[in-house]
Order: structure tokens, then sequence, then C-alpha cells
């Protein structure tokens, strides 16, 4: 059966070839898409073809993006009547990641619960894997969603969000937590405006726009041995911004669940690290309440509080309290650590004088992020907690 489908491919090829005058081809000296990431080779990526059919079901219309260890494909489902859009994620080979991924979403949603952060999760509709070349690839297959949160700041000068946009989608994206954590024993660990995702208010129009669009351009592509890496193409933009719908959480394959602590220390965008992490402290759900505090300055004002790193957190809140020290995993950090009191630390309040006017408002953000920016994770808010903070009064 593999050795049919890669004679089907060739021959395919083949007859493409023949009508490249039709297609825009990439030079081969012109690195594309996936290409690009540091990883890449041709078997680590589903090398997926537009007009193939996944898992005998999914009819592939076009790519809509990739990542680190991922490609995305919207594509039409033609086994039930009628037929319906739907997108594929297209995993890395032998990706435990994607594994991780299916097993995640199909936890959450085996939950019986009248919690309404369920639905502020992205739901998995199909998983299945593909055999390739004696590799396995893990595919998830999701409902269309509209744009990631990192589209939307692309509408905005500067990219900042409006105060009003942030709470709308942190008060959701806090609903979702609050399933994760309370309901579902479930850790994100990255939490960043690419993983937070909103619906589309027709399911059909930019959709039916995608295919046609694919079909009267085609996709630009350049061709590499037995791969052909295309050229992703955006959906045609809704209108109803900038208050979109309610967001959804998206990318479970980093995520936590289990354990009460987690000891591995390889979690969490560097610049959205809590405390615990960087100094090898065991950790909990907590982590993700930090991150999010760090991604909400990000989305008000296009640059990060913390860059990374412990010194980072320093210039901010100042020297850790000793007893953390002393746990850290990471050798002499306490005897050694005279260094962070040299560090100048401006405080939140001075790191938003040239950001926000004074004011309500801007006491009032202080006050939200002191309650999720803490040395220590105990002191943290809960998702629960702060979904009743007054911050969100005027959401």
């Amino acid at each position: 059966m593999q050795q049919l489908k890669q004679a089907n491919r060739c021959l395919t090829r083949l007859f493409k070839r023949r009508h490249l005058n039709l297609l825009e081809i990439i030079s081969d000296n012109e690195p594309l898409e996936e290409e690009t990431l540091h990883r890449w080779t041709s078997s680590r990526f589903y090398p997926v073809e537009i007009g193939e059919k996944l898992c005998d079901r999914y009819l592939v219309l076009g790519k809509l993006g990739f990542g680190g260890n991922s490609t995305i494909w919207l594509c039409k489902d033609v086994h039930p009547w009628p037929k319906k859009y739907v997108v594929v994620k297209v995993c890395t080979a032998n990706s435990r990641q994607g594994a991780q991924e299916v097993k995640m979403y199909k936890h959450m949603q085996a939950i019986d619960t009248a919690h309404p952060g369920q639905q502020r999760i992205r739901r998995l509709d199909d998983g299945f894997q593909v055999l390739f070349e004696d590799r396995y690839y893990y595919c998830l297959v999701h409902k269309p969603l509209a744009m990631s949160l990192r589209e939307l700041r692309t509408r905005y000068a500067d990219a900042c969000l409006p105060l009003g946009v942030v709470k709308f989608v942190v008060q959701h994206v806090l609903l979702g937590l609050d399933f994760l954590h309370a309901n579902a024993g479930v850790v994100h660990t990255d939490l960043q405006d690419g993983n937070i995702m909103f619906p589309l208010h027709s399911d059909s129009r930019a959709l039916k726009h995608f295919e046609r669009d694919e079909k009267r351009h085609p996709s630009a592509r350049k061709y590499i041995l037995n791969t052909i890496i295309y050229r992703s193409r955006k959906l045609m933009q809704e209108d109803g911004f900038p208050l979109p719908s309610p967001p959804v959480i998206t990318d479970f394959g980093q995520a936590r669940r289990g354990e009460a602590e987690y000891t591995d220390y390889y979690v969490q965008p560097s610049a959205f690290q809590a405390p615990e992490v960087l100094m090898e402290i065991p950790w909990s759900d907590s982590i993700d309440i930090w991150n999010l505090g760090g991604l909400i300055y990000y989305l008000l004002f296009n640059k990060f509080l913390f860059s990374g790193g412990l010194q980072s957190v320093i210039s901010v809140l100042g020297p850790p309290p000793m007893d953390l020290l002393w746990k850290s995993g990471i050798p002499d950090l306490a005897a050694d650590g005279s260094w962070m009191m040299r560090v100048k630390a401006k405080g939140l309040r001075e790191r938003l004088r040239p950001c926000m006017d004074d004011g309500k408002d801007k006491e009032e953000l202080i006050r939200f992020l002191g309650r999720m920016l803490t040395w220590r994770a105990g002191d943290r808010a809960t998702a629960g907690e702060l979904l009743r903070d007054r911050w969100f009064s005027s959401v």
C-alpha cells in the first residue's frame, strides 16, 4: 500500500512538472517556510500534497501555516454529508508531542462538567496516524478557526491592543485556565499569542473563498527531492473586529497533567518563564498564571516585561526570598547570590511610566498584575480568584 502511494506521488509530480508554467516555483536557493527551521529535514515533516486525501477522508485544499513541530492544512471532510471544512495539524515524524496532544484533548473532552471554561478549550474532532517511509506522523483534526491573537495584534497601531480588548481576551483565557487547573488537572505551560485563537463568525464564507482562490491561483511552492513545500495562504479576514468572538486556548503539545508538582524545567516561552522554572524548583499550575501576567503586559505594550532569565525578573521584582534560593536545584545559587543585590530593580510602576498615563487604569493594572507576578507560587491568585477581580468590572 505504501509503495502504491509513493508511485501515485511520482505520477502526480510528473504531471505537475509539465504544468510548471501555471505555478509560481520558488528557487532552490530560497528557503521556504518550514525549511527555514534549524531542525528541518525532508523526512521530519510529512510531505502533504494539495489534492491528496488523508486517511481516505480529508481532502487537502491548501496550507494554512506551519510551526516548529507541525504543518497546518485546510481540508474538506468528504465522509459525512454534507461535506464540511476541517483543519488538519500534521505533526513531525514519530512525535511524542503529537501523541501527547491527542491524549490531552481526549482527557479534557471526556470530563463531564458544566464548567463554562471547557468551551474555551479547542476541541479535537478526530486523530489518526499516517505511515510514510517507516515513520509515523500524528494528525489532529479540528474545526477551523479565524485568526490567532498574534494576527489580531497586527490590526492595531504598533501591535498594541486596547485595554478593553485585552480584558475581554484575558477573562475568557482565565475561564479556560480555571477549567484546566480545577477540573482537568492540566497545566498548559505554553501560553502565548499564537496559541490563543478566535472562532469564525461564519463557518463557510472565508473557507469557500480560500478554496476558490487556491483553485484559481495555486500556492507558490518548491520541489525538494520527494517533497513539495508550499507557501501558506491566509484565510480571508472577517468583519466583526476589534471585538471578536470569545477566544479558545489551543496547542496542548507541551501540556502536563497528573502530578501535583513537576520537575522538568524545559517549559514555557523564555520571556514568560516563572521564577520556579528559572530556579529549578518543583512547579505546578501557577506557572500558567505567571505566564498570563507577562502576556498581558506584552499585549498592551508590544514589549516583554521580562527579557528572559532570573536577572530580568529581579530587575522588576527585586531579589528573590532566601527560602526560594535554598530550594533551588541550581548548585550554589544561594551561596553565590550576592550579584542579585546589585541588580537595579525598577519595579512594575517604573516600567509602566513611559507606557501608560497615570490614573485609575494604571493603578488597577499594577494591582491586578501584582496578584499574578509573585516570587512565591503560593502567593499568586488562582484563575478562579482572578475571574472575580474588579479589574473585569468594565468588560
